[in-house]
């Protein structure tokens, strides 16, 4: 029964915690400190908001760059496509798994180093994005400096790492394009909206297009490649093969396959076309960065008003 009686006095897991919240942290002592603490913490939200403010009219004016894609005509009437494709493979005994639509391979490849290398070997779009590292006259580098440049060369520098400071590359080119330009795609259609942010409209119109541009070639010359060897495999098999109705087969799937390596050699759009754009709008972010710092202050001073009692009063009166 001693036993029992207890058990029966002992308090549940959970009841023992609210009460222990319960007595050590009291609602009305907290609303208490923050009504005492008003001023300050309205002072606090002030200086966020005027902190915004000065942050976004240094940020200056920003533009956004859209542009709507869609498959290009080689993606969808170039000569039986995914149909030759998957004779061949049925043919050769490859697996028809790998067969991808020519624009899905452009929206992967537009944040490729590939697509980077060749944007900007046809563009040197690199010193033009980097102006503050890379004379736009010379295209000499000057590197980076400060101290978050001084930290990343420390801890490339322990971790035996080449130096992250000295001139750009494409493979900072293909991550500044994962970064800044986005894809938004219609789920009712195959259209797809590219968009780039830029302070200088200018460059924002021509460095959507130009990525447009070179991920096309870049997706072209891969195709053309894999287009020239099917190419010379089929017309070596036609040349080999005695029977009339496989040879037939090969000399069907070898016209497909010509016309597709004739539309790598064409200077049209490849995997994806122009719809609409590149076109541009001013993006007004004024507001939202000046009230994102305002809740910011307004936070920190909320903070700093509730705890404030651990600051030793000599700190206090100092302050």
């Amino acid at each position: 029964m001693t036993l029992a009686r207890a058990e029966s006095d002992l308090e549940a897991p959970t009841a023992v915690l609210a009460n222990y919240l319960r007595r050590s942290i009291s609602i009305s002592e907290l609303l208490r400190r923050i009504w005492s603490g008003k001023f300050i913490i309205v002072g606090a939200m002030v200086l966020g908001m005027a902190f915004g403010a000065w942050k976004a009219n240094m940020a200056g004016p920003q533009y956004l760059a859209t542009a709507s894609i869609s498959p290009a005509d080689s993606d969808l009437t170039g000569g039986g496509g995914l149909g030759a494709s998957s004779l061949l493979a049925d043919f050769t005994g490859a697996s028809n798994a790998s067969v991808v639509p020519k624009f899905t391979q452009f929206l992967t490849a537009i944040y490729s180093v590939g697509a980077a290398k060749n944007l900007e070997a046809r563009y040197g779009v690199i010193c033009k994005i980097y102006r503050g590292e890379c004379n736009q006259v010379t295209h000499k580098w000057s590197g980076r400096r400060g101290l978050r440049a001084w930290l990343d060369g420390l801890l490339a520098n322990i971790g035996r790492l080449p130096d992250p400071n000295g001139p750009r590359t494409v493979n900072d080119l293909a991550e500044y394009i994962g970064v800044y330009v986005t894809t938004e795609s219609n789920k009712r259609n195959a259209i797809v909206v590219l968009s780039f942010m830029h302070p200088d409209p200018q460059f924002a119109q021509a460095f959507l297009a130009s990525l447009i541009g070179a991920t096309n070639d870049y997706v072209k010359l891969l195709n053309h490649d894999t287009q020239r060897r099917y190419v010379d495999y089929l017309a070596q098999a036609s040349v080999k093969t005695t029977n009339v109705q496989q040879r037939q087969t090969i000399d069907t799937l070898l016209l497909q396959q010509e016309r597709q390596l004739m539309m790598t050699e064409v200077d049209a759009p490849y995997a994806a076309t122009i719809l609409d754009g590149p076109n541009l709008k001013p993006v007004n972010r004024v507001a939202r960065i000046i009230m994102l710092y305002g809740a910011l202050g307004l936070m920190l001073g909320s903070v700093f008003v509730l705890f404030r009692h651990l600051i030793p009063r000599r700190a206090r009166r100092g302050a």
